[in-house]
């Protein structure tokens, strides 16, 4: 529950920040190339997101592979954000629970519960 869970909180911190950053910068011309770009890498990434979380609910095998890649991507771009910023209590927050996340999605009753295969799966 906590892994699903995970995912729906980072797709809603990514929105949230998106939004943020449209009430900041969207009146300024020189900004708003920019804030469009945010959108069009925070909006897929966010539905990405919350599909991987609603697979991991449902115990569907390429949402284990997803949130996989997801973490891993999440926990190098979390080293990369130590490296500038320290102290940063969301990096440091972020990154250990990427890696909860794929200590039990590597953990072999995990593994195996995902690769189960029912007749309406």
């Amino acid at each position: 529950m906590f892994v699903a869970t995970w995912h729906f909180v980072v797709a809603a911190a990514s929105m949230l920040g998106l939004e943020l950053l449209i009430r900041e910068f969207w009146d300024s011309k020189d900004e708003r190339f920019l804030v469009q770009v945010a959108a069009g890498v925070v909006i897929p990434l966010s539905v990405w997101y919350i599909a991987t979380g609603v697979g991991i609910l449902r115990w569907k095998n390429w949402s284990r592979i997803s949130a996989l890649v997801l973490n891993w991507v999440n926990l190098i771009s979390a080293a990369f954000m130590f490296r500038r910023l320290p102290g940063n209590l969301a990096g440091i927050l972020s990154a250990l629970a990427s890696c909860l996340v794929i200590w039990w999605l590597s953990v072999g009753a995990t593994k195996a519960k995902f690769q189960i295969r029912t007749p309406n799966s």
